[in-house]
């Protein structure tokens, strides 16, 4: 318990650990749809998709009482609106009834979102820390959930999506730039780039990584599409 709640700030990036949380990643994202397609019917596919989802929005929640708690939350940086801790948080939501519209716009936002959260994770603590659990399992997690969701109930991406995608997540950054000019406060890193070494630091000062951030977005969603396109060419 000790070692679940007391801060160690060990975490490397790049290191065995961080190595070994990526393998698994991408481990999950592939064996996991496969083995749904071919040993659960549709029914159990969705409910396993709403098990994940459920899982992994109760983690948000439950490191969130655990913050509280221990007097280690900050308002000003850690309430679920975040791209990935939004999309954690209300992935039941999405998760329960999926639909084309609604899942190809959470498959371009979180394959190209989450792109950055795991390869440079803004994180201080290390296993078995409270903050490396909450971290993974919510930037990773919803990144095999999008995977998992898109394979097993075939709801294949769209290039129109790509366009939609890129209006909504603009909507949502106008939205988030509103609170962050009225309470002070860099939820989406829309007023500074993070302390910890990010992609945003090839993308120049502000407010140009911001412009830079857009189109490499959309580039993404371009990115994200492609296999989509050859399957559709293919077949």
């Amino acid at each position: 318990m000790d070692a679940f709640l007391e801060d160690n700030a060990s975490f490397v990036m790049f290191s065995g650990e961080h190595l070994a949380v990526l393998i698994c990643v991408v481990l999950l994202s592939v064996v996991l749809p496969l083995f749904a397609r071919r040993r659960l019917n549709a029914k159990q596919q969705l409910h396993l998709g709403r098990g994940m989802s459920v899982l992994i929005s109760g983690t948000l929640v439950a490191w969130s009482g655990v913050a509280l708690s221990m007097g280690h939350y900050d308002w000003t940086d850690d309430l679920p609106i975040h791209l990935c801790y939004g999309l954690s948080l209300f992935l039941p939501v999405f998760a329960w009834k999926p639909g084309l519209r609604t899942h190809e716009v959470l498959f371009y936002w979180i394959l190209s979102g989450t792109l950055q959260a795991n390869l440079t994770p803004r994180l201080h603590e290390s296993f078995p820390h409270y903050d490396f659990i909450y971290y993974w399992v919510t930037h990773s997690g919803i990144l095999i959930y999008a995977i998992y969701t898109t394979v097993t109930q075939r709801l294949y991406p769209t290039r129109r999506g790509i366009l939609r995608a890129f209006a909504w997540i603009n909507v949502y950054a106008a939205a988030i730039f509103v609170i962050n000019s009225l309470a002070g406060t860099n939820y989406l890193y829309l007023r500074e780039k993070p302390e910890t070494a990010s992609l945003l630091d090839f993308f120049g000062p502000w407010p140009w990584y911001i412009l830079v951030t857009e189109i490499a977005a959309l580039l993404l969603f371009g990115l994200c599409y492609l296999p989509f396109a050859f399957i559709k060419r293919s077949s």
